[in-house]
């Protein structure tokens, strides 16, 4: 009888107070150590199955909506892409009367080869949008923020980083172009303006959407531009309207430009929506 009556003590204090659960870390955030792994800037070997996983959540713009997700990329692909950026992209002209054919050619060579990479990513944020239902702008919306959550890092050519480093912003050096490929920020987790405006032109295009990238040097600056039903500043390429939309910080929406980024003629298209 006592035995029983502490076995009812047990059950009801399990009960009340149960174990608590563990939860998936959501909050991937790589070191510099670990993403000049991943990039293949260390002595680091990896095997050619090894897989590198982002656990993400994110708050979606113009919505209370803050999905989790997990994807995952193959090594073998973040390191077939930094071959090609470092070797294959050859930009037949140089200097500065010819830099917007300059960034042209390497935008489009590395969206080429990139293309069809990051197939579970499309999947994860397809499924995601079939889901619940997402119309063209709320996905625009939902993939968009799911890269302005993205922590910024300086992506450098030459070893110039002490220069733009803080504790805020890492920096990495030695990546040809100063830009990741598609493959290579989807699988750290980081990067700089127009690696980020890449990888959303590379996902828009896979989801047929027309997106340019526009190009300003004088603001040295790089920043995404969509053909969606929206307002505020745009460009207009072949009588479209492509809208501006900042991609290196969170809320940012379509149409919305910094302050210090806002004279339209400084901005041309770097590459276009059928590039």
């Amino acid at each position: 009888m006592v035995a029983f009556v502490f076995f009812l003590i047990f059950l009801i204090s399990f009960f009340n107070n149960p174990r608590p659960k563990t939860e998936p870390n959501y909050e991937t955030r790589y070191t510099k150590l670990t993403v000049n792994q991943i990039l293949s800037k260390s002595n680091y070997e990896w095997n050619d199955t090894d897989l590198v996983t982002q656990s993400r959540c994110w708050k979606v713009l113009k919505s209370n909506d803050v999905p989790c997700t997990d994807y995952s990329i193959g090594i073998w692909e973040v390191q077939h892409q930094t071959t090609h950026r470092e070797y294959n992209v050859q930009p037949v002209m140089r200097g500065i009367p010819f830099r917007k054919d300059y960034w042209t050619q390497v935008y489009h060579s590395i969206y080429e080869h990139n293309k069809n990479g990051m197939q579970e990513l499309k999947d994860t944020l397809y499924n995601y949008a079939q889901v619940h239902q997402l119309n063209a702008v709320d996905f625009a919306n939902y993939m968009v923020s799911f890269v302005q959550d993205m922590p910024y890092w300086y992506i450098m050519e030459g070893n110039i980083c002490a220069s733009y480093e803080t504790p805020d912003q890492p920096c990495i050096s030695g990546f040809k172009y100063g830009i990741l490929s598609p493959s290579e920020i989807a699988a750290t987790g980081v990067g700089d303006c127009d690696s980020r405006t890449l990888l959303l032109y590379s996902l828009f295009r896979h989801f047929n959407y027309e997106v340019v990238i526009f190009v300003s040097d004088e603001y040295k600056h790089s920043m995404l531009g969509l053909n969606i039903p929206s307002t505020g500043k745009y460009l207009k390429v072949d009588g479209r309207k492509f809208y501006f939309w900042e991609t290196t910080g969170k809320n940012w929406e379509s149409g919305m430009i910094p302050p210090n980024d806002n004279v339209l003629s400084y901005w041309y298209v770097a590459l276009s929506y059928n590039a």
